[in-house]
């Protein structure tokens, strides 16, 4: 269950590479509303699906629509991601996944040494 906002983006992104590299079938993904409206953690979604396939097909579980509102009813920006272009977008989600690959490098070292 997502609000596809930029971290659980990013999370996605990570459990469907993962969900690729070791075999395991993602069957579904629900939306709901959070840090914008359901129909567009939907497209949010789908854009992760996208952006997560190789090559030219699209590729992954089903999008099932979930909860379309809060109960605070309250967002951050009309697509949750701060209104970034897909090509800033897809440059963000890499520049956060070499992060957290930097980390993980950090971590190693620190416990090797």
């Amino acid at each position: 269950d997502t609000d596809a906002g930029v971290d659980d983006a990013v999370a996605l992104c990570m459990a469907l590479k993962l969900a690729e590299k070791s075999g395991v079938e993602m069957k579904l993904i629900t939306t709901c509303f959070g840090n914008c409206s359901v129909n567009q953690v939907g497209v949010n979604v789908a854009k992760c699906l996208v952006a997560c396939s190789p090559g030219s097909e699209v590729r992954g579980p089903r999008i099932v629509r979930g909860a379309s509102h809060c109960l605070r009813g309250e967002n951050y920006g009309q697509d949750a991601w701060f209104c970034l272009t897909w090509l800033q977008l897809r440059l963000f989600l890499l520049f956060v996944l070499l992060l957290v690959l930097l980390f993980a490098v950090v971590l190693l070292i620190l416990f090797l040494f």
